[in-house]
């Protein structure tokens, strides 16, 4: 695996926390459980070579001295580059999926601090 990564964290006067990164990853003889679903009997194979790239960004600002928000994206672009016949039995079952995952998540959530005096 070959795996390349630029990132910042930034912290603004204690009440903005800025976080960002940029990757590319590059898989060779990925090992994947393999399950079809006409004889149900998983193997674990090397499945070819994947590629992945992506970028991620979160941000934590302090509204109140009680309340955060939260906010956090990322997106990733993960194939396979370069599949492998497999050699199971009943191999035309289960074909690989170009695309390995989803491209976009993001989250945003409030958070408040209880004091107990």
């Amino acid at each position: 695996m070959q795996s390349y990564e630029v990132g910042s964290k930034n912290n603004f006067n204690n009440r903005f926390r800025l976080a960002s990164s940029i990757y590319y990853i590059k898989w060779h003889n990925i090992q994947q459980t393999v399950l079809p679903p006409v004889c149900q009997i998983s193997w674990i194979q090397n499945l070819g070579e994947a590629v992945a790239k992506g970028a991620d960004i979160q941000a934590d600002w302090l509204v109140t001295p009680s309340l955060t928000a939260e906010f956090a994206a990322g997106y990733t672009d993960a194939r396979y580059s370069r599949p492998r016949v497999m050699s199971a039995p009943t191999p035309a079952c289960c074909p690989l999926p170009r695309r390995a995952m989803p491209l976009w998540d993001k989250a945003a959530s409030p958070a408040h601090l209880l004091r107990y005096r």
